[in-house]
């Protein structure tokens, strides 16, 4: 009988737990999908003494989700658990429920569950609705992470097409260049535009002999030096008429600081390289032709 009236007050909860997972799912933050899923924990339970901690992986440590929501250390230590898998435990005198499980990024989520407002224990009841309300949340963050890896895969997907667009701008622009002072210039500052870049140089080495003959940096002023040794850089040349080109991108700058370049980013250095290279030998060829035009021209007069 008692076991009839269990299943009846949970089939009547069914559309609370399908609500909830709805409400989760709208979160657009981690700490808001945390917020909203203290306001179910604190409807269902009566309960306002809530610590939620998160763990990046099992070995991390425990760090609080919500500003201004503080656990003590021993509180903490409760949550440590050595086979990383779903532990709850509500034999604690300080907190009715003490729970830690894995979520489905492979992070850690803890929470601490204070005692009800109206002192009694968790009933067979209350243990089961908590079991099904960490299903709902473990669901909803799978889905939540999912989207903002979708968020982000779009995010890079336009990047990409942007960065497309104007790499074909940058190859017209450079095509045009006769000048090879303008055409280093361009070339160095169209691609630090695209990879973000804080500085870029090109060096010209005589091929046979390996000496320097020219040098052009970007920005302006900036020490050579400071490019060439930066542990943050990517490098890409060519030879042509007994010259190389050697061009080094140095520091991606991002909202956290210089950073490595990614696969992109060496791909961009390639395509600006192989246009600065065609621009090169167009020129070249030009100069070829005219100069053949006009011995042609000579001999004729001369005939």
């Amino acid at each position: 009988m008692e076991q009839d009236h269990l299943v009846e007050r949970l089939s009547l909860q069914a559309h609370s737990f399908q609500e909830g997972f709805k409400i989760l799912t709208k979160s657009e933050t981690f700490e808001d999908i945390i917020k909203n899923f203290r306001h179910l924990l604190r409807a269902n339970f009566i309960i306002t003494n809530i610590h939620f901690l998160h763990k990046e992986l099992s070995n991390s440590p425990w760090k609080m989700i919500i500003p201004n929501d503080k656990a003590e250390g021993e509180d903490i230590a409760l949550l440590d658990n050595e086979d990383n898998e779903t532990v709850i435990n509500y034999e604690n005198n300080k907190y009715s429920v003490v729970i830690a499980f894995p979520l489905a990024d492979s992070s850690y989520l803890g929470i601490l569950l204070g005692n009800k407002l109206d002192g009694s224990k968790f009933t067979d009841y209350d243990k089961i609705t908590l079991q099904i309300l960490l299903q709902v949340f473990s669901s909803a963050y799978e889905s939540f992470t999912n989207h903002k890896k979708e968020k982000k895969l779009i995010f890079e997907l336009n990047e990409k097409v942007m960065q497309l667009n104007n790499l074909i701008d940058a190859g017209i622009e450079i095509s045009r260049m006769d000048k090879y002072e303008l055409l280093f210039e361009t070339a160095l500052e169209k691609i630090a535009s695209l990879t973000n870049a804080s500085s870029a140089l090109i060096r010209i080495d005589n091929a046979e002999g390996g000496i320097e003959e020219r040098l052009i940096v970007f920005p302006n002023g900036i020490a050579a030096e400071k490019i060439l040794t930066s542990p943050f850089r990517i490098e890409s040349s060519f030879n042509f008429n007994k010259r190389t080109y050697h061009f080094v991108l140095s520091e991606k700058e991002t909202r956290k600081g210089a950073t490595n370049f990614n696969e992109l980013d060496n791909l961009l250095l390639q395509a600006i390289t192989r246009q600065v290279q065609t621009a090169i030998e167009n020129e070249y060829l030009l100069k070829q032709s005219l100069e053949k035009e006009r011995i042609e021209k000579e001999l004729l007069l001369a005939a």
